[in-house]
C-alpha cells in the first residue's frame, strides 16, 4: 500500500491546483462548483482555492491549525494576503508576483520601519532595483518616505500615504544584494525549460542522480537516427576564451558567447 502524503506536500498540490482529489488521515483535498475546498478529517472547512480567477485567489479560515502553515506556503508561493473577508472568517490571499531583484516580507509595521532607517539612503535613488516597495490599495507602490509618530507609521508611497500601528501586518518588498556574475548565469543549450502556472515556483534539480547513459543514451541514439533527427547537444566542449567580460564556450553546435560583468567559470571534474 503506497505512503500516505504529508500535511505539506497535500497543501502544496492544493496551493498549484495539480491534484483535485486528495487526501491522508488529517487533510482532504475536493472540488466544490467554482473552488477547490481544504477539509479537515471531521469535515471543518479549513481553506478553498479559486485557481482559474484572475488573479488567482485563496481563503484561509481564522484560527486553524493549519493557518500558520498555508500562510507560510502561500507566501512561498507569491500569494499576498489582503486582509479578512466581509464575514471576518476568512483570510483572502492573492496572486501577485513579486517584483523582479526583491524579497517578499509579511511582518510587523515596525519591522519596515526598522528596514527603511537602516537603508534610507541606499533606497532613495532612482534605480527601481534599489526600490522599497510595499502592497497597498492591491499593487506594489513604491515607499518615498516613512514617518514615525508615537506608535503610528506614516507610510508615504506614490499611491498615497498608509498608516499603520507598529504591530499591524503589513507586506513589502526589499532589494536582494546583487549576485555575483557566476551564480546568475544561467545558460541553455536546445530547447527552453517546459512552462508552468505562473504561481507554481520551478522546482530545484536533482543533481544526485547520474546523467543518462549506456543503453538508455543508446536507445535514444538509434531511435533518433532511424527517424533523421540528430541528437541533441548533450555537452559543453571546453572554453575557448575567457576573459572579465566575456566566455566563448565550444559546443557540438558551435560556439556560445556569454558577456557580462566580472565572468567566472569552473572545470568540473
Amino acid at each position: 500500500m503506497p505512503a500516505q502524503m504529508d500535511d505539506i506536500t497535500l497543501i502544496q498540490h492544493f496551493i498549484e491546483g495539480d491534484l483535485l482529489l486528495v487526501a491522508n488521515y488529517r487533510l482532504r483535498v475536493q472540488p466544490a462548483q467554482d473552488m477547490v475546498q481544504l477539509l479537515g478529517h471531521s469535515g471543518q472547512f479549513i481553506a478553498w482555492a479559486k485557481h482559474t480567477t484572475f488573479p488567482a485567489s485563496f481563503g484561509v479560515r481564522v484560527g486553524s491549525e493549519y493557518a500558520k502553515l498555508l500562510n507560510q506556503t502561500l507566501l512561498e508561493h507569491e500569494f499576498v494576503p489582503l486582509g479578512g473577508d466581509a464575514s471576518q472568517r476568512f483570510t483572502t490571499y492573492e496572486y501577485h508576483p513579486v517584483p523582479a531583484g526583491h524579497e517578499l516580507n509579511y511582518t510587523a509595521g515596525k519591522e519596515l520601519w526598522k528596514y527603511w532607517w537602516k537603508h534610507r539612503k541606499q533606497l532613495s535613488g532612482p534605480n527601481p532595483s534599489t526600490e522599497l516597495l510595499v502592497f497597498a490599495h492591491r499593487q506594489w507602490a513604491k515607499v518615498v518616505q516613512i514617518d514615525f509618530q508615537e506608535t503610528t507609521l506614516f507610510v508615504q508611497t506614490e499611491a498615497g500615504e498608509l498608516a499603520l500601528q507598529n504591530q499591524d501586518s503589513v507586506v513589502w518588498v526589499h532589494p536582494i544584494e546583487p549576485a555575483t556574475a557566476a551564480d546568475k548565469t544561467v545558460l541553455f543549450v536546445g530547447q527552453p525549460p517546459v512552462s508552468r502556472p505562473p504561481w507554481v515556483p520551478s522546482r530545484s534539480l536533482d543533481t544526485t542522480q547520474p546523467r543518462s547513459g549506456g543503453r538508455s543514451a543508446g536507445r535514444v541514439a538509434e531511435r533518433s537516427q532511424a527517424a533523421g533527427v540528430s541528437p541533441p547537444a548533450s555537452a559543453l566542449n571546453y572554453v575557448d576564451h575567457h576573459s572579465e567580460h566575456e566566455l566563448i564556450i565550444e559546443t557540438p553546435r558551435g560556439k556560445v558567447v556569454v558577456e557580462g560583468e566580472h565572468l567566472a567559470y569552473h572545470v568540473l571534474r
